[in-house]
């Protein structure tokens, strides 16, 4: 099989000359990596049939990059993935050269492995276009020193790169695509059939897409009526034969819920109806914001590099004469709309000292809960006492101080603007619009893999809709980072000063108000263990408080483990743990009129704890039950299943878990609202690097993306298990915390 496979053919002026420049690239490559790793891909390479009179030589990189450009000029990076891919490695440094042609001939050789299968072209090309935006994009230029050796094994590498790829880093993302190629590659991938079924019969028609009728109006009517109706679907008679499994998906995936809520209101039938009426606008009101906030990277109606580059380069070359143009620079760096700036006057100052000195910054406090303690307790907690920071470039200082010390016209300056927005859109044949430059830079971050948590704090926008803002919170010189790397991004062309660099970091922190420090949980933990140690000592006179304690020990460090919620009757029963798996089934939350559930991976101490709690309940059953037939019976359907798996002793009577429970017997321990385990977490394992869907998907938030693990998710069970060894490093290295063995009467 050659490589003229794998090569597209060159849309050039000269293609053939465009050809041998490929092909002496690709010798190149593949000399680098035989002088390296010898012997060990023989078989690859001969499966490449390169042309035996091939000169192997270093390509110029001017040579390269004019390529490059021709193609990238013709709007063909995409069509030409694998040219383009070749011929990137122009853009790197002399030191990170030999890196890269190991990195392009580990991918040429899986590339060259899978095009012989069926069905794995868009694998590829989606890979070759990962690695050309790590060696092109300047985004993505502190991800390359990171990427390990692409000379080790493929099990060894495909390990690494899902470690950096956790780490979160800019440009991270693009590693999923290379990991698929080279999973894929590792194993061998058989050849791919599609997923249809036969046809019985060969002279069967098409089937027929189901038919949506309204069995009843989905509103509630005027008459005595209890429940909710809903749409119904009416499938179109087919033949049996006529149906493959691509279609009954579709028909099962339009079916609607099997749950409905009877609603049985004492109010008169106009109070019914405008309560019905009032519901109705309530959920469009939240399907709008939630397709305002899904930011999809490929969204055509949001603003191009160009567009944005072409604003940058008009504001700047006016913004000394035109106060207006520096105005619209403002809205594009801030993310804020003319009002906002006009009328939230304490938001915008002019730093006097400081590393800001004589320069616009935007100033604000997120409004989030405060979760207010008592005095003694604030010792326990790090608080939020910062503000977010949004620096902006010196050349706009002096039409900035106007705005803040001059009464200005607000609907003059929006007329000129637009006349800006206007005469650069004549001139360049863009699609500039206020609203969608007021939004570049939350979809900018979005496109680069920002923690949408992040984007929200940075931004002062759906906090509310965004549930990471309450538990999260983030240093102050964190979100000013991220701000300052989208400033030089735009501004990359126009060679202006602007914002200087915080260099040190600052523990000047936003957002959640009940993050307990870590030395006081490993405190706490060290207590409960000792105490534990002394009532097992006790024997049966202190069965009933060695078990309360026992419980609470166990509850927070499930907690920890898997960020479940305060609720009645917490992990259910023994049959949500999967112990063989080492996995958890939570369902915590019920919302959108269905079961929001997840399954978490448990770290091995939890796994460990958990074995020892089911030994605690088989020794103290007999006991019990000699005593209080009804609690051991309690005890017995907790260890099958039958029953709650956690509860509370009170002269030895069945106390059930429930919020109000839990508060009563841990007052002397952690006096604190429930949840703290949940703000605790989300910081936490931010700061370890783990990726922001990830921990909403581990803490069972519902971000623009949708559910986590659901149909469509990128998150699968590995994300999480590699969460919950992280997590087990924290129980077992930080808070130093132990197993604790069962209750035993010998």
């Amino acid at each position: 099989m050659s490589i003229y496979l794998l090569l597209e053919e060159p849309k050039t002026d000269r293609p053939e000359y465009t050809k041998k420049i490929l092909i002496q690239q690709v010798g190149m490559t593949i000399k680098t990596i035989q002088q390296i790793s010898p012997n060990v891909y023989d078989d690859e390479i001969q499966a490449l049939e390169l042309p035996n009179d091939l000169t192997v030589s270093l390509q110029d990189k001017g040579t390269l990059e004019a390529i490059f450009s021709e193609i990238k000029k013709s709007g063909l990076l995409k069509e030409q993935a694998c040219n383009a891919f070749i011929l990137s490695t122009y853009a790197l440094t002399s030191d990170e050269f030999t890196k890269g042609l190991i990195i392009q001939a580990k991918i040429i050789l899986a590339a060259s492995t899978l095009i012989k299968l069926d069905n794995y072209y868009g694998v590829i090309k989606r890979a070759l276009d990962a690695i050309r935006l790590l060696f092109t994009d300047r985004f993505c230029a502190s991800l390359l020193p990171e990427l390990p050796d692409f000379a080790l094994d493929n099990s060894s590498l495909i390990k690494e790169l899902m470690l950096l790829k956790n780490k979160g880093r800019y440009g991270s993302h693009h590693l999923t695509s290379i990991i698929a190629l080279l999973k894929n590659y590792h194993n061998k991938a058989p050849r791919y059939y599609p997923r249809n079924v036969k046809r019985k019969s060969g002279t069967g028609s098409n089937p027929k897409r189901p038919d949506y009728a309204p069995a009843e109006p989905a509103y509630m009517s005027d008459k005595d009526e209890d429940n909710l109706t809903e749409f119904t679907i009416y499938p179109l008679e087919n033949d049996e034969n006529d149906i493959n499994i691509d279609d009954l998906e579709h028909i099962a995936d339009q079916q609607s819920a099997k749950r409905f809520f009877a609603i049985n209101l004492i109010a008169p039938d106009e109070v019914m109806h405008s309560l019905s009426l009032q519901n109705q606008l309530a959920k469009a009101a939240a399907n709008n914001i939630f397709r305002r906030e899904k930011q999809l990277t490929c969204e055509y109606r949001q603003l191009t590099r160009f567009e944005i580059t072409c604003l940058v380069e008009h504001c700047m070359n006016y913004v000394e004469a035109d106060d207006n143009c520096a105005y619209l620079l403002t809205c594009l760096l801030i993310g804020k709309n003319l009002e906002e700036i006009k009328y939230n006057n304490h938001s915008l100052v002019i730093k006097d000292n400081g590393p800001f000195k004589n320069q616009p910054v935007w100033l604000y406090k997120p409004s989030l809960p405060e979760h207010k303690v008592d005095t003694p307790l604030e010792t326990l907690l790090n608080r939020s006492i910062g503000k977010v920071i949004m620096s902006l470039p010196k050349q706009l200082t002096s039409a900035l101080s106007k705005l803040l010390t001059t009464t200005i016209d607000l609907i003059q300056i929006k007329d000129s603007v637009q006349c800006i927005i206007d005469t650069i859109n004549k001139e360049k044949h863009t699609r500039l619009t206020l609203p969608r430059i007021i939004n570049y830079l939350s979809y900018f971050m979005n496109s680069k893999g920002v923690d949408a948590t992040e984007i929200a704090l940075l931004l002062g926008k759906s906090i509310q809709q965004e549930p990471g803002c309450s538990y999260y919170q983030v240093n102050v010189g964190q979100l000013l980072q991220l701000h300052q790397k989208f400033v030089k991004n735009v501004l990359v062309n126009t060679n202006q000063l602007f914002a200087n660099e915080i260099n040190q970091p600052t523990e000047i922190t936003v957002g959640s108000q009940l993050q307990v420090k870590s030395d006081t949980l490993a405190k706490m933990f060290a207590l409960l263990h000792d105490r534990l140690s002394v009532l097992r000592n006790m024997k049966w006179s202190a069965l009933e408080e060695f078990h309360n304690i026992y419980t609470i020990y166990i509850l927070y460090m499930l907690n920890l483990s898997t960020g479940h919620r305060p609720v009645r009757h917490p992990y259910e029963t023994l049959n949500c743990f999967d112990f063989n798996a080492g996995t958890l089934y939570i369902s915590d939350k019920e919302v959108r009129s269905s079961l929001s559930a997840r399954v978490v991976a448990l770290p091995k101490i939890a796994i460990d704890q958990l074995l020892f709690y089911k030994a605690h309940l088989t020794n103290i059953l007999s006991f019990i039950t000699n005593i209080k037939i009804e609690t051991g019976k309690q005890i017995q359907n907790a260890l099958t299943a039958e029953g709650p798996l956690f509860f509370f002793l009170n002269d030895l009577n069945f106390i059930a878990v429930t919020p109000a429970n839990l508060e009563v017997y841990s007052r002397d321990i952690l006096p604190l609202k429930l949840n703290w385990h949940r703000h605790f977490m989300r910081t936490w394992l931010r700061k370890n690097r783990i990726h922001g869907h990830l921990v909403d998907g581990w803490m069972g938030h519902i971000s623009s993306c949708g559910d986590a693990l659901s149909r469509y998710s990128g998150i699968c069970m590995a994300d999480l298990k590699d969460i919950a060894t992280v997590i087990n490093t924290l129980l077992v290295d930080e808070l130093k915390i132990k197993a604790q063995a069962p209750w035993s009467s010998q």
